[in-house]
């Protein structure tokens, strides 16, 4: 089923009795964005419902607009394609606090193994990676050093 057949159907559900002209035009308006909000159907919608002399007042109206994004936000956030439980246009439900306390120690150590490894936290990748930070940093004079300080470490290591 199709968003826009989605939206018409809520439409007969919420306006029933509405003209199917004014309605396939309100269904193709609202069902470029059905999670729109209150306040912007009662703009868009809104005139269509007064102007056709489906409701005889703006309280009605603004009830009907009301129910309308009621609709719209159930089908298409908590029943549908959205994500469940997310109220939208609406006020949200209060926090709620835990049933039990929250253990992350375990998967901390882990994600926190697995980024040592990811970005060279173990022996052989911080070796690594502290001689090439060090070789983005120096100077000629120093490099020539570090290669001194190499030479004399291989041939002492050779021994």
């Amino acid at each position: 089923m199709s968003k826009e057949e989605q939206v018409a159907a809520i439409f007969e559900r919420v306006l029933p009795s509405l003209d199917e002209d004014i309605t396939g035009y309100l269904c193709g308006m609202v069902a470029e964005d059905p999670l729109q909000g209150e306040e912007l159907l009662v703009e868009s919608v809104g005139p269509f419902l007064l102007s056709t002399g489906y409701c005889d007042g703006e309280d009605r109206m603004v009830a009907l607009c009301k129910n309308l994004n009621d609709a719209l936000n159930h089908e298409f956030c908590r029943g549908g394609a959205g994500l469940p439980g997310v109220p939208i246009g609406g006020k949200a439900a209060p926090p709620q606090l835990l049933n039990a306390p929250v253990r992350m120690n375990a998967q901390m150590d882990a994600v926190s193994e697995a980024t040592k490894e990811i970005f060279g936290l173990n022996n052989v990748r911080s070796q690594y990676n502290d001689t090439l930070e060090a070789e983005i940093g120096l100077s000629k004079r120093q490099e020539r050093k570090l290669l001194q300080e190499e030479k004399r470490f291989l041939r002492n290591s050779k021994l």
